[in-house]
């Protein structure tokens, strides 16, 4: 199995998903469309009224640098949802584009229609509680990533936070990272050049940290571990 097939909402490990219960049968009760591998979702300045909930695929978000530059800020996995901003106000200018990293299917809810609903609903408020907890932490080891000064180490939790998010389970001190990613796709991610990022996987792959191919990653978990405690 290579990582562009593991695509499904069941596919990925250690998720908090927003999914569950009640909420599941009322996020399948809204239209789900599909959405081609490249093809935009959302337009940075376009005014959004509806939540997007995955059921399948990855979704990308990412801004355009002056020089013309693709600056990725977050990658969506199944059964997460997007813009959060709309947790709180009906409508939201997105700052930001967001399309279909590969191909994906999305449930599309009116904003006040999730709102209304969880608010509504202790079961639903207590996963959508969860869910946005687990976010936080994701975005906490994120920032960690990022504010590492070397590339070494930035690229080590980058890794980490990979393995972490977008997981899928293979043996027992090792996982597979699901989601389909070029070293330049790391590098967008980070702010380094594809060629530094090249560079440093060459030497963690050295480091019997991580092996790679043209089928994506895996991960030795207590080899990572051990790196990132020392």
């Amino acid at each position: 199995m290579t990582p562009s097939d593991i695509t499904g909402k069941d596919d990925i490990a250690n998720h908090d998903a927003i999914a569950g219960g009640h909420i599941s049968e009322f996020i399948e009760s809204f239209p789900l469309k599909h959405y081609k591998k490249g093809e935009t979702i959302i337009n940075a300045g376009d005014t959004v009224q509806h939540m997007f909930c995955m059921e399948r695929g990855f979704v990308r978000s990412f801004d355009i640098s002056e020089r013309g530059d693709t600056q990725v800020i977050w990658y969506g996995r199944p059964e997460d949802i997007f813009p959060l901003s709309l947790l709180f106000d009906e409508v939201y200018e997105a700052p930001y584009f967001y399309d279909a990293f590969t191909d994906c299917s999305l449930h599309i809810i009116p904003a006040k229609a999730f709102s209304d609903f969880v608010s509504n609903r202790n079961d639903a408020l207590m996963r959508l509680s969860l869910y946005l907890t687990e976010d936080n932490i994701d975005t906490t080891r994120r920032l960690h990533a990022l504010s590492e000064p070397k590339a070494h180490e930035k690229i080590l939790r980058t890794i980490d936070f990979f393995a972490r998010r977008f997981s899928h389970p293979s043996r027992k001190h090792e996982v597979e990272v699901a989601i389909p990613l070029t070293h330049q796709d790391i590098a967008n991610f980070i702010g380094l050049t594809r060629e530094t990022v090249s560079h440093e996987l060459i030497k963690i792959r050295e480091e019997g940290i991580i092996d790679y191919d043209k089928a994506g990653i895996t991960v030795y978990k207590d080899k990572l571990a051990t790196q990132l405690d020392g």
